[in-house]
């Protein structure tokens, strides 16, 4: 079984095409790396495979699931097993650390399991909310709001709310944007580094060529909604580079 698969997929809004005739087949365990200027179909492409976007032709493969054929709870388990990391953290400044780390059950939680761990926090949801973070060396700050922490720490939350999720793929989608360099190194090394830890696969979105040695296996470069680069990552060469970004 490939972890995900596209198959002639072209997304258009209005008059214009997102993504055109993409065709790409992804192993389990892969860790990939998406390059492409502004504009290319990258953020397109990761909602495809989140399922959140529907493609206006072609077809998806998510986990062994067509995704066209999903709806209601069956769409609703596949995008649990889907984890996805934007470029903004998307934490609820309103929620405390804690909080913002345990929603990333709520997909596995009933209405009212949610709403009463707002109120009253289980021992073992605190346990493991604790773990997840401990995980990205934020345990002290569970109990803390996100309008205390800096960039680079809510970026963290954000991804400790996906260890929580353990989703079988992971998309992110430029997580250490807005970082320094440091931090973007660390963030990405660090997130790859839990991707292989729980046996996942993964689609990133980069801007920073550089930062492929942190231990990406492949890299699929898009330029004006087409894939110009599929190739290992040890084997990208300038030639490629500029092929991406030509436009």
């Amino acid at each position: 079984m490939t972890a995900w698969s596209l198959s002639h997929v072209s997304v258009a809004f209005s008059t214009r095409k997102a993504l055109t005739d993409v065709t790409l087949t992804a192993d389990p365990g892969e860790v990939i790396a998406l390059l492409g200027p502004s504009g290319s179909g990258k953020s397109t492409l990761l909602r495809v495979l989140a399922a959140t976007q529907a493609p206006t032709e072609g077809s998806v493969d998510v986990l062994g699931s067509e995704t066209a054929g999903l709806w209601g709870s069956k769409l609703r388990a596949l995008r649990r097993q889907v984890g996805l990391m934007l470029q903004t953290d998307n934490l609820v400044d309103g929620l405390r650390v804690f909080h913002n780390v345990a929603m990333g059950q709520l997909g596995q939680w009933s209405t009212l399991r949610g709403l009463s761990t707002l109120v009253w926090p289980r021992a073992r949801d605190v346990a493991q909310v604790r773990a997840a973070l401990e995980q990205v060396e934020l345990t002290d700050r569970i109990w803390d709001w996100p309008r205390e922490l800096s960039g680079g720490e809510r970026q963290r939350v954000a991804l400790a709310r996906l260890l929580l999720q353990s989703p079988k793929l992971w998309l992110a989608d430029e997580p250490a944007a807005g970082l320094d360099p440091r931090l973007r190194q660390t963030l990405l090394r660090r997130t790859i580094e839990l991707v292989r830890a729980s046996r996942a696969s993964a689609v990133i979105t980069l801007h920073d060529v550089e930062l492929l040695s942190e231990g990406f296996d492949r890299v699929i470069g898009l330029s004006e909604g087409r894939v110009v680069v599929d190739a290992p990552a040890s084997r990208l060469d300038s030639a490629a580079v500029a092929e991406i970004y030509a436009a």
